[in-house]
């Protein structure tokens, strides 16, 4: 063949490559699937659901055609040079799309490595770009530098791109081409299409044929282009400036290139790990010098999913592909040559199953490891880095799934009603609380808060109105029962609602179902609308605080719930601007003097004397102090030297990881708090106290009760009073043996060390009264006393002092009391139910030996967070995704079907 024909040949090959393959991709994109895709994703980008890169990547995916179009139409002397043409398309269109393409699609988060081939591709792309249409000749000396550096930087990505998708364009080839085959032979492919359909599908075969021969010619294109493109470059430097120093250009800018991409393949879970696998070997305090290594290595592990393209057994899988697309045992040649091109965008997994292949446990022993290291949830703690995780994908759907799961914006408090109903120096408050849910599942309202030892929690209700006198009421009944009754009825998604004591102050409510949202779950335009209203009324018996206002919940945490200033609030019908979930407190609207309140009980006489201020008494010899030394307490160096200063007197004991031990010298400010520490823990320890202690003092933070197990033996005899001290307000709840420990000690939960040595008196003010329960065998109960609920909680708190909360007889008799007056305890909950099924169920469970048992419910346990991180696509899916979608879109528009399982 002579060289004009060849000429010929390459001529028609370069018009028909470039304007062919940008028309028909006009053609299927623009009139097929791109509004189908695209446009929704535009729009989660417009409202912030979505970041704006992958608005940015997807509208570059679409205009890249369109401007190598309108560029090659206006210069003519692009249109009369196939050459330059080509250069264009492969050397600057092909890789910017590519790189759109894996933006959208694979490059969740950008990593050291993703984020500089992203930054290498995108300018090396522009400066050829620069090159073809203006030439290689910069006016200025710094300009051509700059030039010849970008295009040396360009070079060297063009080779590794090129033998990377060397690895992947031949055998993939195969595959494609038989699929085509396969596709268009099939008897079955126009049976269910019109005649409109069949066209786009012949345009859309025709589209992939010469794509698919585009894809061939990829790898060996872009190395001939980027390489023309530096020898260009470098050939003009060194006109200017000598061979010398385009030399030098040439040489740094690939030394500094290599030297990114060394230092970016090292993953620095793999550090953690070894540190954290090697504990025994190093000391506390060579993992506390390299706490921000663990912490980084631990959250890498667990968002693997979102920043590397697959995991290392890639390798495997590209070596299956090419055995089966060539011949057995063609696979060494990408297990030779992928790892050296590969390994800093792959994720080398530390812990995997061999026995489930690709299986990879990184990320939830990341998250056992994290709590146990730094004594808190990674996910709580993680949590503003997780959700900006979960917000980094094209997919609205994901994106908005992401952060609904992780930022819990799930159920909206649209109204909330406040009443309070005063009586003097003692009140009934009514929390009337709207839900509403904006998923699309069924949602579960959780909210831990405290309240003074002078309130009482005595009513619940749920209805699907605001009228209360058609909703649902409250039952009081044994703790554990109550428990379970309320989780077999949320897994079988009925409505109940549970009101519990989780500790000697604190309480959860939780509330199911909040419907789902109305609207099409495929649809962006359905994202803010919102399901039924549920209605929750919850009551409170309050006395005045010390400050002559009404104390509030005081909201320790919740979950699934939030509030903006959308909320509609009001106070006894008057409009009400709060912060939080409930107003701290609420002024009162008569003023009047407290005074003592008498209230009698079956078989109790309860005082209520308003007293404020007490004087704080010396630390009494032989008080024993108990110290958290886990790693959370580092943050509360100078409040732990602060509570540690007034007990001088007392006898020190150090809780570490392994046991209590003593530690008179004991320096808060130097000490390095090193493990984790459980409340349980600690107090199965303190069995071997002496009997004559006259009371115990914990000091630690509020976060243990996310590593509580509930399985720590607690002392099996009386103990002395337990004052739990939580130098950082209360914590949200204790396990059920924690909380019957403090209550049998007639001990309890405080936030200062102050207030535990005047609660050790016995006879201190509570929030600026004193309680004071006597047993009167010949009291008559007085049930319409308006403290009567008040009273039964302070008689309660009081007897169980000395009852055995193993005997079901002493329990039983506890929540008779707390039954018969209506209110909340320790030991007694409230549940609201709503069919004969549900109260049958009950009143068996309420027969149980176990009625008083509840299950383990703390933080962890709960998975409040539930971050289930979907896996990644592997690489050799992504050649295939856009066929297949647009394969799937053309089926799906025909037979009126969801691309996405409902």
């Amino acid at each position: 063949m002579n060289p004009a024909t060849l000429r010929l040949i390459g001529q028609i090959l370069g018009h028909l490559l470039f304007w062919g393959w940008n028309l028909l991709f006009l053609a299927v994109i623009y009139f097929g699937m791109g509004p189908i895709i695209l446009i929704d994703l535009f729009h989660a980008c417009w409202i912030g659901l979505i970041p704006l890169s992958f608005g940015l990547s997807s509208a570059l995916l679409l205009l890249l055609p369109v401007l190598s179009v309108g560029i090659g139409l206006a210069i003519p002397t692009l249109r009369r040079d196939p050459g330059r043409l080509l250069t264009l398309f492969y050397g600057v269109q092909a890789p910017l799309m590519l790189l759109a393409f894996l933006r959208l699609f694979a490059f969740q988060e950008l990593t050291l490595a993703t984020g500089m081939t992203v930054s290498v591709f995108a300018v090396g792309a522009l400066a050829l770009a620069r090159t073809v249409l203006a030439g290689p000749t910069m006016r200025s000396t710094a300009g051509q530098t700059a030039l010849l550096t970008t295009q040396s930087l360009y070079a060297i990505g063009g080779l590794w791109l090129s033998a990377s998708l060397a690895l992947l364009v031949f055998p993939t080839t195969s595959f494609m081409v038989s699929g085509l085959w396969e596709a268009l032979t099939s008897p079955y492919t126009f049976r269910f299409m019109g005649v409109l359909e069949a066209l786009y599908f012949m345009l859309l075969m025709a589209f992939w044929l010469l794509t698919l021969f585009v894809w061939m010619l990829f790898p060996i294109a872009l190395i001939g282009f980027s390489l023309r493109g530096w020898q260009l470059v470098h050939r003009a430097t060194r006109d200017r400036s000598g061979p010398t120093t385009a030399w030098l250009i040439t040489a740094a800018s690939a030394a500094a290139l290599m030297t990114a991409w060394a230092m970016s393949a090292h993953q620095p879970q793999e550090d953690a790990f070894a540190l954290l696998d090697a504990e025994p070997d190093h000391s506390p305090e060579t993992l506390l010098d390299n706490q921000e290594t663990i912490r980084a290595g631990l959250v890498e592990a667990y968002l693997w999913q979102h920043r590397y393209l697959t995991t290392t057994r890639l390798y495997d899988d590209l070596s299956d592909m090419w055995d089966e697309a060539f011949f057995e045992g063609a696979g060494w040649v990408p297990q030779v040559v992928a790892r050296p091109l590969l390994s800093p965008y792959l994720y080398r997994a530390i812990e995997q199953d061999d026995g489930r292949r690709g299986w990879i446990a990184d990320a939830s022993t990341a998250q056992q490891r994290y709590l146990a290291f730094f004594d808190e949830p990674l996910t709580r703690a993680e949590q503003e880095r997780i959700v900006a995780a979960r917000r980094s994908t094209w997919s609205w759907e994901d994106a908005a799934a992401g952060v609904l799961d992780a930022g819990e914006e799930r159920v909206w408090l649209s109204e909330q009603a406040l009443t309070v109903d005063e009586h003097g120096d003692h009140a009934t408050i009514t929390v009337h609380d709207v839900y509403r849910n904006k998923t699309f599942d069924d949602r579960e309202v959780v909210i831990y808060f405290s309240l003074p030892e002078t309130a009482a929690l005595t009513g619940l209700w749920l209805g699907g109105s605001a009228d209360r006198s058609t909703a649902f009421t409250h039952r009081v009944a044994p703790r554990g029962a109550a428990q379970q009754v309320y989780r077999e009825q949320v897994r079988r998604a009925r409505d109940p609602a549970l009101l519990e004591q989780v500790g000697p102050r604190q309480y959860r409510l939780r509330a199911f179902p909040v419907l789902p949202r109305e609207g099409d779950v495929d649809d962006l335009g359905s994202y803010d609308t919102l399901g039924p209203e549920m209605h929750l009324w919850m009551e409170i018996q309050v006395l005045t605080g010390p400050d002559g206002d009404w104390p509030m919940p005081d909201v320790a945490e919740v979950r699934n719930l939030y509030w903006n200033h959308d909320t509609e609030r009001t106070l006894n019908g008057e409009p009400l601007d709060v912060d939080g979930w409930t107003p701290d407190h609420l002024s009162r609207q008569r003023a009047q003097a407290a005074s003592a309140h008498t209230v009698t009980l079956d078989g109790w006489t309860v005082q209520l004397a308003p007293e404020n201020g007490a004087p704080t008494p010396r630390v009494p010899e032989g008080t024993i102090v108990v110290i958290d030394t886990s790693y959370s307490m580092r943050a509360h160096r100078d409040a732990l030297a602060e509570a540690v200063t007034p007990l001088s007197g007392a006898t020190l004991l150090c809780a570490a990881p392994e046991a209590l031990v003593p530690c008179p010298a004991f320096d808060a400010r130097s000490h390095r708090f090193f493990g984790s520490v459980t409340i349980g823990g600690m107090l199965a320890e303190l069995a071997t106290l002496p009997g004559n202690t006259p009371g115990v003092l914990v000091l630690t933070d509020r976060g243990t009760y996310d590593l509580e197990t509930g399985t720590s033996a607690m002392p099996e005899t009386a103990t002395p009073p337990l004052w739990m001290v939580h130098l950082d307000g209360l914590p949200l709840a204790y396990t059920d043996n924690v909380l019957d420990a403090l209550m049998q000690s007639g001990g309890g939960s405080v936030t200062s060390v102050e207030d535990a040595l005047q609660r050790m008196r016995g006879d201190a003010p509570m929030a600026g009264w004193r309680l004071q329960a006597t047993v009167a065998a010949d009291a008559v109960a007085d049930t319409q006393h308006s403290l009567h609920a008040l009273a039964a909680r302070a008689a309660i708190t009081h007897q169980a002092g000395w009852s055995d909360p193993a005997a079901l007889d002493d329990l039983d008799a506890l929540h008779d009391l707390a039954k018969r007056h209506d209110v909340v305890s320790p030991y007694s909950s409230m549940i609201v139910l709503v069919n004969t099924q549900q109260l049958d169920r009950l009143n068996a469970l309420e027969q149980g030996d176990d009625r008083f048992k509840r299950e383990d419910e703390t933080a962890a346990n709960e998975s409040a967070m539930g971050l289930d991180l979907g896996m990644a696509p592997e690489p050799h899916e992504w050649v295939l995704w856009l066929m297949a979608a647009a394969m799937l879109a053309i089926a799906a528009r025909r037979r009126g079907l969801s691309l996405r399982p409902r």
